[in-house]
Formats: C-alpha cells, structure tokens, sequence
C-alpha cells in the first residue's frame, strides 16, 4: 500500500472501524507513518487518537526542566527578596 495515496485515510478508517469490536478507550498509533491519518481514524471510530511523536511530547514536556521566566514587577521584587534571604 503506497501511504500517500488519496485512498490510504478511508482504507485506514475501515481498518480501523474492523478493529473496533474491542472495548477500546483510545487508540495508539505507533507506526511513524500513521500520524497523518490519526484524524480520519479519530473521524470514524469517535474515540482519541494519538500517535508515537504526541506521546513522545507529551512525555518529555513532563519530565524537562523548566524555568518559571515572567517580568513582572511583583515577580521580580519576590525574587530579589527571596534571593537576599
């Protein structure tokens, strides 16, 4: 199956809706292919659709450091009193 052709989302979906007598919650896509389609899987079987990049995002946004980064003067002012403390 060529996965850029104009017929590759309705075959997925019908895939997708053979699948779909298991109680299913979500579905995973973790083909890197198949992230262009997740919106034609979610269109057929109603349910969320997420695919290998969205779970490695969201994965990774969870456990990165961040720094809290805001000018504002109240901000600013607790922070320079914290820092003297």
């Amino acid at each position: 199956m060529i996965m850029n052709s104009p017929n590759t989302a309705p075959r997925i979906a019908r895939g997708g809706k053979s699948i779909y007598g298991a109680p299913l919650g979500i579905l995973m896509l973790e083909c890197m292919n198949m992230p262009p389609y997740a919106a034609a899987l979610r269109d057929a079987l109603g349910l969320p659709v997420y695919d290998i990049y969205a779970m490695i995002t969201w994965f990774h946004a969870g456990i990165r450091t961040r720094t809290l980064r805001l000018k504002h003067p109240g901000l600013t002012a607790w922070r320079s009193a914290a820092a003297e403390e």
